[in-house]
């Protein structure tokens, strides 16, 4: 599909990242029920161009969506003659038996039907992300980008759960884990599909704030102690892992105290180039259910939270002091 564009490039950006404008250069959504890739070509008058992409989680997940995108551009360079993109499936259906579930299925659906759900970016740019070093007492790079960040926001969605139900809750940290190169099972980083498994991160309540330290830990450990068990572990029981997740996920959904984190952090997105030079921006078009995507800056060392909440939680999480001392 290609589209034209009643601005310039530059006129677009200077605008900032409004989640109404970023979604007008993808297609619809409704599209995404009938083709399994879709591809829209927005031509600005300027002549600069913004290619948005929709995939289903039927066919792929982040990491392939993103190497499919790069094969493409090669071979645009070269006129087709290399960066041919070659899959490799890896016997998946074997090495991850699907699971029979007598159970009604995982709903992405928000619980509050007629909530309004809002996306909005926060960046934390290389001088945050060494202020959350400093926070969390280590100056030296020895917790990650994406641990410093998920941490901090975090502790702002545990705050807003706080106003929201008049005291502190246990609350569930869903992330998504690529088992390329992880798990057991002989996965090559080549393998197309979703292979990806969820895990849960829980923060039982107390009677205080949780301390921003204290969730890097509890972060860090669980990664730490799943990462482990996913490389002893079988094929089937990953399976019935993640079914376990998410009747879990379903379960906290009905009390609305739960976070889904995705990252696309050292994912080559920056790395993409058609022939025309590298992209100067690129994002995501924010989602109907309430998550966080965390995405690298173009300098490669910031990170852009995409924060999709109920329009009236946002308004308390985008004036929690942490989200303004450390974002911009």
């Amino acid at each position: 599909m290609v589209t034209h564009v009643s601005t310039s490039l530059d006129d677009f950006l200077k605008q900032g990242p409004r989640i109404d404008h970023m979604s007008q250069l993808i297609a619809a959504k409704d599209q995404d029920t009938t083709w399994l890739v879709t591809v829209q070509v927005n031509i600005f008058v300027c002549g600069a161009l913004a290619i948005g992409v929709i995939a289903s989680h039927k066919l792929t997940d982040g990491c392939n969506l993103v190497r499919f995108i790069n094969s493409w551009a090669s071979m645009n360079r070269a006129c087709g003659g290399d960066g041919a993109f070659a899959p490799t499936y890896d016997k998946l259906d074997h090495l991850f038996p699907p699971v029979t579930n007598s159970s009604p299925g995982h709903s992405s659906d928000p619980v509050d039907q007629e909530a309004i759900v809002v996306t909005k970016r926060f960046l934390f740019n290389g001088t945050s992300i060494s202020k959350l070093r400093a926070k969390a007492g280590s100056a030296k790079g020895e917790h990650t980008r994406v641990t410093l960040v998920a941490s901090l926001l975090w502790k702002a969605l545990i705050a807003v759960d706080r106003v929201k139900s008049g005291s502190f809750r246990d609350c569930l940290l869903t992330v998504a884990m690529n088992l390329r190169g992880k798990a057991s099972s002989p996965v090559s980083k080549s393998s197309f599909g979703n292979v990806w498994a969820p895990y849960p991160i829980r923060f039982l309540q107390n009677e205080t704030e949780p301390e921003f330290c204290d969730l890097v830990a509890l972060i860090e450990d669980t990664t730490r102690n799943v990462i482990k068990w996913v490389q002893k572990a079988s094929g089937e029981e990953i399976c019935r892992h993640a079914k376990a997740v998410y009747a879990l996920v379903d379960e906290e959904l009905k009390q609305n105290k739960f976070c889904i984190f995705t990252s696309w952090c050292r994912f080559p997105i920056y790395e993409v180039d058609f022939g025309w030079g590298k992209p100067c921006w690129v994002t995501e078009a924010g989602s109907a259910l309430e998550m966080v995507s965390l995405m690298d800056d173009k300098d490669g060392d910031g990170i852009e939270a995409w924060v999709s909440l109920n329009h009236k939680e946002m308004y308390v999480f985008e004036r929690d002091h942490d989200i303004l001392d450390f974002t911009s």
